[in-house]
């Protein structure tokens, strides 16, 4: 590409498999919205339905199942990083149970419970979805954004550019 910056050598072996990926793939502003979305649903703080979740939008608005996919599986560490967050932050946005909660907390709670994580944090997780929900509404565009420039700036060039 004549202008744009080489990648350090590590850096191009992770890129080259995407840049492969947007030549056949769609055009920037679609696969900079499967990349948003795949990140966004990446760290939904509900373990085991990020995956679905990716897999269903994306073929309800005919995206690429492989950029969505692969960005949600990237930010799989970052999603166990934020339950917590997003749990303790949607009980201090919306009141209720989960207020101070830290991770001992949380993981004793779940022990607790003889139905599992879900009934026995329920309402926190609800409301850690609730938060998360509401943060997309900003998140999606302004991701969307900033992965529309970084593909039109250094992505090969697309027919339907």
């Amino acid at each position: 590409m004549a202008g744009a910056r080489a990648f350090p050598a590590w850096l191009e072996r992770l890129v080259a498999p995407l840049r492969v990926q947007l030549k056949r793939g769609p055009a920037p502003r679609r696969a900079a919205l499967a990349l948003s979305l795949g990140l966004w649903l990446g760290v939904v703080p509900l373990p085991g339905v990020n995956t679905l979740a990716c897999l269903l939008l994306a073929w309800g608005l005919r995206l690429n199942q492989v950029l969505m996919q692969a960005v949600n599986y990237l930010v799989y560490p970052l999603q166990l990083l934020l339950i917590v967050p997003f749990c303790a932050a949607g009980a201090r946005l919306f009141g209720g149970p989960g207020r101070g909660l830290s991770p001992e907390q949380l993981f004793w709670r779940a022990r607790q419970a003889s139905g599992g994580l879900l009934q026995g944090l329920g309402q926190t997780l609800l409301r850690g979805l609730a938060l998360w929900a509401l943060l997309g509404l900003v998140a999606v565009p302004l991701l969307w954004a900033i992965f529309y420039w970084l593909l039109r700036r250094y992505a090969p060039p697309h027919p339907a550019a």
